[in-house]
């Protein structure tokens, strides 16, 4: 918030020239960010950062029954994903993202029996 009201200082012509001075050792600091511009950031961070831990070998993010924070937090992300394909609520572009990046993000990690499985013999 307080970067906020200082970038509008900045943009008025109000902000302290000492105050500017300071900050301008921060590149980029006078842009206003936007919650959109930054959502859309960690989306593809997200889908960068599943990418390599699959590339290393490992099984998909868990979002529950796992301690590793890191790993929940992909999982969340990636949880999220599935449930907004299904809601009809992922765009587009971003499906194709997930399909070309990540093949075999909808299905994740094979069920191991319980709610969902019926035995039809």
């Amino acid at each position: 918030m307080w970067l906020h009201r200082r970038r509008k200082e900045a943009a008025q012509g109000t902000l302290s020239p000492t105050y500017a001075r300071a900050l301008d050792v921060i590149p980029g600091w006078r842009e206003q960010s936007t919650k959109r511009a930054d959502d859309e950031a960690r989306w593809k961070q997200r889908l960068k950062e599943v990418q390599k831990y699959r590339a290393a070998g490992k099984d998909w993010p868990r979002h529950n029954k796992t301690d590793d924070r890191a790993e929940r937090v992909l999982g969340v992300w990636l949880h999220t994903q599935r449930i907004n394909d299904r809601a009809g609520k992922l765009g587009p572009v971003k499906k194709n993202q997930l399909d070309e990046g990540l093949p075999g993000w909808r299905q994740g990690r094979p069920r191991r029996g319980g709610l969902g499985q019926t035995d039809r013999g």
